[in-house]
């Protein structure tokens, strides 16, 4: 089934929500050039909303690509949950 890439981006948010948001774990980024030019003029202009659309868009962003694969629900604990009540 084909999406359209608003929807697909909506349902891959909606899966991260309900999996847990971010893996609680040490994080390394790395930053282009052009990102950390834009880092030291939000501190340098002491730019609130540039900080939190920084954050947003760049810090939080990697963050959740790079655990997309990883990530985790409750309901994943066994392949097939009905095997296990069968031999109880």
């Amino acid at each position: 089934m084909k999406l359209k890439s608003g929807l697909r981006q909506r349902l891959s948010n909606y899966y991260k929500w309900v999996a847990g948001m971010l893996e609680i774990a040490k994080k390394a980024l790395i930053l282009e050039p052009q990102e950390v030019m834009e880092l030291e003029r939000i501190i340098t202009d002491e730019d609130k909303e540039g900080a939190y659309q920084f954050l947003k868009k760049i810090v939080y962003q990697r963050c959740l690509s790079s655990q997309e694969n990883r990530l985790k629900s409750h309901l994943n604990g066994c392949s097939d949950p009905a095997a296990v009540f069968s031999k109880k």
